[in-house]
C-alpha cells in the first residue's frame, strides 16, 4: 500500500475510506493533521482551514478525493501486472526498457558506424532517422523510476 494510503487507512481504520464520504472524510482528516504540523502560526492554520474548506465546499476536495482514488487503482493493477509469470502481462515494461537502449545505442553508435560502412561501399542512401528527443524521454523517465526503485531497496522498502 502507498504511504498515502497507509496514512488514510490509519486515520479512518480502513473500511471508512471505502465509500466516497468516508474518503472524503479520511482526507479532510489527514489534511487538517498535516495543516496542524505544518503550521504553528494560529493565523497561517487558521488561513489552511479556511482553504480547505472552502475546496470542501465547491466539491474540488471530492474530485480530488476520486481522482487519488482512481490512481491508487491504477498503482495496484500495475503492482500485480508486474508480479506476473505470464510475459504478456509483466514483459512490456522490459521490452519498453530493451527497446529504448536499442535505440540510443543505434542512434549514437549503430548509424554512424553504418553509414560510415554503407558509404564507403558506395551507398548513397539515408538511413531512417529515429526520433531521438522522444526515445530520451522516455529512457529519462524510466531511468528516474528505476532510479526510485533502487532507493526504496537500499532503504529496504520491498513493494
Amino acid at each position: 500500500m502507498s504511504i498515502v494510503g497507509d496514512i488514510v487507512g490509519s486515520i479512518t481504520g480502513g473500511a471508512a475510506a471505502a465509500t466516497p464520504t468516508g474518503a472524503i472524510s479520511a482526507v479532510s482528516s489527514l489534511v487538517e493533521t498535516v495543516v496542524e504540523r505544518i503550521w504553528a502560526d494560529p493565523a497561517d492554520r487558521d488561513k489552511a482551514r479556511i482553504a480547505l474548506r472552502q475546496l470542501e465546499e465547491t466539491g474540488e476536495l471530492s474530485r480530488l478525493t476520486i481522482e487519488a482514488g482512481l490512481l491508487q487503482g491504477q498503482i495496484d493493477v500495475n503492482k500485480i501486472e508486474a508480479a506476473s509469470d505470464n510475459l504478456f502481462k509483466s514483459g512490456w515494461r522490459p521490452f519498453v526498457g530493451w527497446m529504448c537502449g536499442l535505440g540510443v545505442g543505434w542512434a549514437f553508435v549503430g548509424e554512424p558506424i553504418a553509414s560510415f560502412a554503407a558509404a564507403s561501399l558506395g551507398y548513397s542512401g539515408v538511413f531512417p532517422e529515429l526520433r531521438i528527443p522522444d526515445l530520451v524521454a522516455l529512457l529519462i523517465g524510466m531511468l528516474g523510476m528505476a532510479g526510485i526503485r533502487s532507493v526504496d531497496k537500499a532503504n529496504g522498502v520491498s513493494s
